[in-house]
């Protein structure tokens, strides 16, 4: 049951449960989804940005991939010291602890940016080829944590093993 009644500008119909509607669409966005979207929106953006003035050559290419990295930094940090910064300055840096996830789904949908100018740089700059492992086993710990953090896929790990996987995959990409 919702009542309802005309809107004087529009005429159209209005119903109790508008205010509902707008609160979920805000929660829903403001969940993993919504921190991921952004941060590869702002990440797509910097890279276009950089691209359009600069150029989509080796050097273009290369300030897009610095001006990239600094944005997943800057998601990657509260990610992963988040939860010390909590500890040790207490409630005033707790947002950051409770938001730990969210940030690093974030970072690995921003990097998502980055690794695609890498690709194209390696095109671009095709006599420079190099093998990048260590870049590499990153982005494969990034892509472990990220699918690992869905609940059902941590659970069937177990929480010792999810504890000594997550803690390796952060130290490395650190």
């Amino acid at each position: 049951f919702s009542r309802r009644s005309r809107s004087l500008v529009s005429g159209t119909h209005i119903t109790a449960r508008a205010p509902q509607l707008r609160e979920f669409a805000t929660r829903r966005m403001s969940g993993a989804a919504g921190w991921m979207t952004a941060a590869f929106v702002v990440a797509l953006a910097l890279a276009v940005t950089v691209l359009a003035t600069s150029g989509d050559g080796e050097s273009g290419t290369a300030l897009a991939l610095r001006v990239t990295a600094r944005w997943c930094f800057l998601l990657f940090w509260p990610a992963y010291a988040g939860g010390a910064l909590a500890k040790f300055w207490g409630p005033r840096f707790a947002v950051l602890a409770h938001h730990g996830r969210e940030f690093g789904l974030a970072f690995a949908a921003a990097l998502s940016v980055h690794i695609g100018l890498v690709l194209w740089l390696l095109d671009v700059a095709a006599k420079q080829r190099t093998l990048m492992l260590f870049f590499w086993v990153g982005v494969a710990c990034t892509i472990m944590l990220a699918a690992f953090s869905l609940p059902r896929l941590r659970d069937w790990l177990g929480l010792r093993l999810w504890r000594a996987l997550s803690e390796a995959a952060m130290q490395y990409i650190a």
